[in-house]
């Protein structure tokens, strides 16, 4: 039993650094994001200096093309991720609610005054 229990904690421990690592790449997704709304500001600042307008139009519509193919890619990324996260979650759920009943099923009043930490 006690291979059954280290199983599900190590399930359990690579579940979560799967979330982990979804997390810092959401983190990460959302750092890019912001970013673009940067650029786009600054698109926008651009054609309004003073300094002349230097920043020509064709220059301006490759990074508006850049955007346009980017924005997308990063938005289907985070659903993806997102997915990702509430799988994982429900499945960590599960494995909290039947790793403690094994336990105590298994070790008796032992198991029960222990508590296993993921």
């Amino acid at each position: 039993m006690e291979a059954k229990v280290s199983k599900l904690v190590e399930q359990l421990e690579a579940s979560e650094r799967e979330i982990a690592r979804l997390q810092s790449l959401n983190v990460e997704n959302q750092k890019l994001q912001q970013r673009i709304t940067e650029l786009e500001n600054a698109l926008v600042g651009a054609t309004k200096d003073s300094w002349g307008n230097t920043f020509n139009t064709q220059a301006a519509k490759i990074l508006n093309s850049n955007i346009e193919k980017t924005v997308p890619q990063l938005l289907s990324k985070i659903e993806q991720l997102e997915k990702n996260v509430q799988e994982k979650d429900v499945v960590i759920a599960q494995m909290q609610q039947t790793a403690p009943d094994s336990v105590i099923s298994e070790f008796g009043e032992i198991g029960a005054y222990e508590s296993v930490e993921f």
